[in-house]
């Protein structure tokens, strides 16, 4: 059904009063399509996949994790970072700078999203993996839950996300 009006550049669809083109619609039919069948990869339809809210690069580089929370020091005290980001629980990490930039968003596998905000001499040092691999120290504001993270998760998949 075509309309009249000359400034819509698309058919109307019927009822909806909303504006799709042809390959927004058709993409919106495979993941319907694909969601009945089961299948949760989007990625080959370049859609980000929800259970990571963003598209990573190929190559994972594995971690160990630790924590700091908010009583460590003066400056987490005070929830501001090395960088000058004020620290966030959900949010902020620590990484070596010389592997990741500050700002950078990251995704750990079993956790989500995080983005780098701060980083620290036993992280740099990488003292928690005798050196051997890069530390991802996850912020918490307290040190129950810090306590409560490092019990269960020791080493992860890193990817850096996409923008």
């Amino acid at each position: 059904m075509k309309t009249k009006n000359k400034h819509l550049q698309y058919p109307l669809i019927s009822g909806t009063g909303s504006r799709l083109c042809g390959g927004t619609m058709r993409k919106l039919l495979i993941v319907f399509l694909m969601n009945i069948m089961g299948w949760t990869s989007l990625g080959n339809l370049g859609i980000p996949s929800p259970a990571i809210g963003q598209s990573k690069t190929d190559k994972p580089i594995k971690v160990r994790l630790t924590t700091y929370h908010r009583a460590e020091d003066y400056w987490t005290r005070r929830l501001k970072s090395s960088s000058g980001y004020t620290l966030k629980e959900g949010v902020s990490v620590a990484a070596d700078p010389k592997i990741f930039d500050y700002g950078t968003k990251i995704y750990i596998e079993g956790v989500g999203e995080r983005q780098i905000h701060d980083t620290g001499t036993a992280v740099i040092s990488r003292e928690a993996s005798n050196g051997k691999l890069p530390i991802i120290d996850v912020f918490f504001i307290s040190k129950k839950s810090a306590d409560h993270f490092a019990n269960t998760h020791k080493y992860a998949s890193v990817w850096v996300v996409k923008n």
